[in-house]
């Protein structure tokens, strides 16, 4: 196993960003970034033995500063939507940042997605990686507490990548934390309509303005968003939504086990990808808002360009008390284990 370290650009202030490269004995690499705690790239090999890189990214890093997609970052505090961009927590009300729509997204203007984490590389009994560390300041982007946060991705042997979440707050306060990879698993030949998904969850939340839960869960029986059996996505996709799916799948599991939550197939390349968490949702989005984005190697980035597999808590679980909690207590600590698993169908 190798570990390579260098400098994948400057922020305006100055300051480098490291990129850590990561080869396992298997020769599967992976390429991260402490801005945002990214992942820019991942090959794993398909049927023929060939690596394919198979997450959505950029070249570049003012490219990542300037992207609204999130590709392949950390998202926080807390990941997804909140409802006019405010919550109450014992009595007190926050407001929040606020984009088109009038809802919070995805943590806020400065959000975990667009900081400078603190990258440690390592090599363990278990594979390589890098365990990332920030501190997200009181009432930063509107949330309440000093927040120590940890991120540690690693790569295993055989084909995992592994994400552990760690969080402790020295006041009351909310938390949701979530990986944001787009997945392509034909490395960018083309879209992901072709891709075959299943996803282990009888209901979703239902949703209203803005893609906003209700507070209500639904059946998925007899609609599109039934993918209880493997589907092709291109088959359902366009009754999901006006432009695709994005929406969160209630899991069928017990608290806090690691489970399958969903796999994904590509007849053209063989890859397969298991996804498993200890996360309640699963928020499942096909890439709807692409369009002509120049990705690595200049490729341009369509609709439906990536999967998302976002193992989560359910949006809105701020003003949904009856949603599994997202309040994080001081003394105690926020922990969440995500793992996908690549392989090969021949």
């Amino acid at each position: 196993m190798k570990i390579e370290k260098s400098e994948f650009g400057r922020l305006p202030d100055g300051r480098a960003v490291p990129r850590y490269t990561f080869t396992t004995d298997s020769g599967m690499t992976a390429h991260t970034i402490d801005f945002g705690a990214i992942l820019v790239s991942l090959s794993v090999p398909d049927r023929d033995g060939r690596f394919r890189d198979v997450v959505l990214g950029y070249d570049s890093l003012k490219r990542y500063r300037k992207d609204g997609h999130c590709f392949g970052a950390t998202v926080g505090r807390f990941a997804n939507r909140i409802a006019g961009a405010r919550f109450t927590l014992d009595g007190i009300e926050y407001r929040l940042p606020a984009v088109k729509g009038g809802y919070a997204l995805h943590g806020g203007k400065k959000a975990f997605h667009k900081v400078l984490w603190k990258g440690e590389p390592f090599q363990n009994r278990t594979g390589i990686g890098v365990k990332f560390t920030y501190l997200s300041k009181d009432m930063e982007d509107g949330y309440p507490g000093n927040l120590h946060a940890e991120v540690t991705y690693t790569f295993t042997d055989d084909f995992c990548f592994m994400i552990d979440y760690r969080a402790v707050s020295d006041t009351r306060t909310h938390v949701n934390l979530t990986h944001h990879s787009y997945f392509n698993l034909n490395g960018m030949e083309r879209d992901v309509l072709g891709h075959h998904i299943r996803i282990n969850a009888r209901e979703i939340t239902e949703t209203g303005k803005f893609g906003i839960p209700t507070g209500a869960l639904r059946s998925v029986s007899g609609t599109p968003f039934d993918l209880t059996s493997p589907t092709v996505v291109g088959d359902v996709v366009s009754q999901a939504g006006k432009k695709g799916f994005d929406v969160n799948y209630v899991l069928d599991k017990d608290p806090s086990s690691l489970v399958l939550a969903a796999d994904a197939f590509d007849p053209a390349s063989g890859i397969t990808l298991e996804t498993r968490t200890t996360e309640p949702g699963l928020q499942f989005y096909t890439g709807n808002y692409l369009k002509r984005v120049k990705g690595k190697r200049k490729v341009r980035y369509h609709r439906h360009w990536g999967l998302c597999l976002e193992p989560q808590h359910f949006p809105n679980s701020p003003n949904h008390p009856e949603f599994p909690s997202t309040i994080l207590d001081p003394g105690m600590t926020f922990v969440s284990e995500t793992v996908y698993r690549f392989g090969v169908k021949k």
